[in-house]
C-alpha cells in the first residue's frame, strides 16, 4: 500500500503527493483487512478512507521505527473503532479519539473492548478539511505536529505506553497509568512543555509522551511522508533535559 515516488513534502501538513495519490486509490474494507493481518489489529473504519489511511500510515510507521531503529513501539491495539459520539456509552470529550487502559464497555451496541483498544471519532471523509484542522490546533500551539498522521500517531502510542506500563507493573499497573493520566509537571515545567510542545501535553504525563513521540516521528519523516527518512530518537535533543530524562524512563 506504500508508493515508492520521490516527491517534495508539501507544506500543507505532509499530504504529498504520493499520499494523495494513495488515497485515490484505497479500500477501507480491504484496508481493515490488512491491518488485521499485519497487525492484529481489528478494525471498522465507518468506510471513511481519510481515517483509514491515516491508521495505515501511523502503524507502519511506527512498526518502521521498532524495526529499521529498535525503538520499543510494537505493541499494537487489539481493536480500533470509528464511532460517532452518539454511538458512545458515556460522552467523551476529545478532539480526534481516545485510548482505553481497562476492559470495558466503550460503544452501545458493541461488547466489551479489551485495554489499549482506540477509539476515533467520524469525520467528513475529506482529508484537505481533515488536515485544516491538525493544522489549526497546530497554530493554536495546542498540539506538537501540524502532520496529519501524527492524531493516529499519538492514540496508538498512548496503546504502546500503556504495554509498556501493564507489563513493567503486573500488579499495579492500572494504577500507575491512571495516575499517570492524571499527573503533570510543575507550573514552570509545564510553561515549558506549553511553548516547546503543545499545551495538550502538558496536560499529564500520558499526554506528553504521545505528544512528544508523535512530533519526532512526523519529525523524521522522508519526502513521501510515509516513511521515515532518520530515527526519531535523534529528535530528543531538541526536547527540554527533564523532558528527555522522562521520555527515557519510559521506553527503557
Amino acid at each position: 500500500m506504500h508508493y515508492n515516488i520521490s516527491d517534495k513534502v508539501s507544506f500543507q501538513a505532509g499530504l504529498t503527493p504520493a499520499i494523495r495519490k494513495e488515497l485515490n486509490h484505497i479500500n477501507t474494507k480491504e484496508t481493515e483487512r490488512i491491518i488485521e493481518k499485519q497487525f492484529n489489529t481489528d478494525c471498522n473504519f465507518q468506510d471513511n478512507c481519510t481515517l483509514a489511511l491515516g491508521t495505515y500510515y501511523a502503524l507502519n510507521l511506527l512498526k518502521e521505527a521498532s524495526e529499521k531503529f529498535g525503538l520499543p513501539f510494537r505493541a499494537t491495539p487489539p481493536s480500533l473503532r470509528v464511532y460517532k459520539p452518539t454511538e458512545l456509552i458515556k460522552q467523551e470529550d476529545v478532539n480526534f479519539g481516545f485510548c482505553t487502559a481497562q476492559l470495558q464497555k466503550v460503544m452501545k451496541k458493541q461488547p466489551l473492548f479489551a485495554p489499549r483498544s482506540v477509539f476515533i471519532k467520524n469525520v467528513p471523509d475529506n482529508i484537505d478539511k481533515f488536515n485544516n484542522r491538525i493544522e489549526k490546533w497546530y497554530e493554536k500551539r495546542i498540539t506538537s505536529s501540524d502532520n496529519f498522521i501524527a492524531p493516529f500517531l499519538h492514540e496508538i502510542l498512548h496503546n504502546i505506553h500503556l504495554k509498556r506500563i501493564f507489563d513493567g507493573h503486573t500488579q499495579f499497573g492500572l494504577l500507575d497509568a491512571i495516575l499517570m493520566g492524571n499527573t503533570s509537571f510543575s507550573h514552570q515545567q509545564n510553561k515549558i512543555i506549553s511553548d516547546k510542545i503543545g499545551s495538550y501535553a502538558k496536560t499529564s504525563q500520558m499526554e506528553l509522551y504521545a505528544e512528544a513521540f508523535a512530533k519526532m516521528i512526523t519529525d523524521s519523516l522522508d519526502s513521501t511522508g510515509t516513511k521515515l527518512a532518520s530515527n526519531p530518537l535523534d529528535k530528543l535533543k531538541d526536547f527540554p533535559l527533564f523532558v528527555q530524562d522522562f521520555l527515557k524512563s519510559q521506553i527503557g
